[in-house]
């Protein structure tokens, strides 16, 4: 992307949240409405998601589990795919909101059909069904920041609405600046209530989508596309095993690697070592440095893991203090552990570790979180040795509706024969909102910055932090042991 395009990108990374709407210009195949009660039932679910009633109830979402006009699923850290009455599929995303206010399918598509949502936060990927064939005006999702008005095709919604991807059909995006055309294969966004909306990220055309498959599969959306272009409904694989993911871990003197963000746009990121406190589960509440330089507290955990010698998590809320009043934070990452490793486990250290657990990405542009991708979704490896001082790290970055890779080689610091951290120093970071570069930009590093942990040297941590064309993208992402 150059020229006009990477310009048009770099205001899109200050979308405000404004009012848009979003019109069906061509719609995609219809699927087949399936047997199917009320609104819709879940076809999948992962993790701690949850149905709420209207009247104030609340059950664990799961599959076979029927959806009613009045709900709302609350995905929280997990993932809901839904089977809608009408034959439309819906993917959301953790941390997702979405309130069914109005959605029936008891006649066909005779008119009385209606597929009114609500996206309260968050975000979802869907085909869409019937309703709405005969008149548009039947099918609306409401959010905080648009009315999206849908017939017959594939998109995503993140950011609450401000920012929309076309997967097969397309729209048109208004405010009063104008409209924008947007197609199969490109992403949207606004930049403010009165300038026009902007493409920023544009791929070829695709082919029309085939029908959706037999009904009643156990099926994942993602980004996963068929040879003829469309979207590709599969049995979900079993996860990787990955071990425990929410052990409790002690809290007392360590070490962690941490990058913030103010809610006045102040960034900090940086290794440091003190007294780390962690509630049940491993997560991160408080870190009190050992020298008095930054303090963060009082944190609001928005996702976190543990195996029980490292932790990862982030917060969406909090205080860091440097010695002057406390400041409030709007993003935190952190990757770091209590157990440090012995002099002579470190001095042996060689060979490979895996990734085991990731923050949720986030992209953000000043003080605004723009979008937050999945927790525990980042892959990849760290190869070390210590004796020789080599590091090579390689991961794959899931955000928005692409990814990104980050591969480069670092050092450790050594400042003692115990001193565990390391600095990926050199290489790249490639994907398709890279433009013509992703600029990576973690202080010292700038690629990743971490720690080894455990008294046996078999984990690692850091956090990563870069520049693209939708926004600043930072997580964090712990690792252990191939052999462990």
């Amino acid at each position: 992307m150059s020229g006009p395009s990477l310009v048009a990108a770099r205001h899109a990374r200050r979308l405000v949240q404004v009012g848009v709407v979003v019109a069906l210009a061509s719609a995609a195949p219809f699927a087949l409405a399936q047997a199917v009660p009320g609104a819709g039932v879940v076809a999948f679910a992962v993790g701690d998601a949850r149905i709420l009633g209207a009247d104030g109830s609340a059950r664990i979402a799961a599959k076979g589990l029927a959806v009613a006009s009045g709900d709302t699923v609350d995905t929280r850290t997990g993932r809901v795919q839904l089977r809608m009455a009408d034959g439309g599929f819906m993917s959301l995303q953790p941390e997702t909101t979405l309130r069914i206010d109005n959605y029936r399918f008891e006649r066909g598509d005779d008119g009385s059909e209606r597929g009114f949502l609500s996206l309260l936060k968050g975000g979802f990927r869907t085909v869409t069904g019937l309703i709405g064939k005969r008149n548009k005006a039947n099918y609306q999702v409401n959010t905080p920041t648009a009315t999206i008005g849908i017939r017959g095709t594939e998109f995503a919604v993140s950011d609450g609405g401000g920012a929309v991807f076309v997967g097969e059909g397309s729209i048109s995006v208004c405010n009063t600046g104008g409209c924008t055309f947007v197609g199969a294969g490109e992403t949207v966004f606004v930049p403010d209530a009165v300038s026009k909306p902007q493409i920023v990220l544009r791929s070829v055309d695709l082919p029309p989508a085939p029908p959706p498959p037999p009904p009643a599969p156990v099926i994942t959306t993602g980004d996963v596309r068929s040879p003829d272009g469309g979207f590709e409904f599969v049995p979900t694989p079993p996860a990787p095993d990955q071990g425990p993911r929410n052990l409790d871990i002690p809290s007392g003197s360590g070490a962690i690697s941490v990058a913030s963000l103010t809610t006045s746009g102040g960034r900090n990121a940086g290794i440091v070592g003190g007294s780390l406190t962690f509630a049940a589960g491993g997560a991160l509440t408080t870190y009190v440095d050992c020298c008095g330089s930054i303090n963060y507290r009082n944190g609001v955990v928005a996702d976190h893991g543990s195996d029980g010698i490292v932790a990862w998590g982030r917060w969406t809320g909090g205080t860091v203090d440097t010695g002057g009043p406390p400041l409030p934070l709007q993003s935190v990452h952190y990757a770091g552990s209590p157990f440090s490793p012995t002099a002579g486990a470190l001095a042996s250290l060689s060979g490979t570790m895996s990734v085991i657990g990731s923050s949720a990405p986030t992209v953000t542009s000043g003080a605004t979180v723009l979008n937050v991708g999945t927790p525990n979704a980042v892959t990849g490896t760290l190869t070390l040795n210590f004796s020789a001082n080599t590091v090579a790290l390689s991961l794959n970055i899931p955000v928005l509706a692409t990814s990104f890779d980050m591969t480069g080689t670092g050092v450790f610091e050594k400042s003692s024969p115990t001193d565990a951290r390391f600095f990926v120093r050199t290489g790249a970071v490639t994907g398709a909102t890279c433009g013509s570069a992703c600029i990576p930009d973690v202080p010292f590093a700038p690629f990743l910055a971490g720690h080894i942990h455990g008294t046996d040297a078999s984990r690692a941590s850091g956090i990563y932090r870069f520049q693209a064309n939708i926004g600043d993208v930072t997580g964090s992402v712990a690792f252990r042991a191939v052999s462990d």
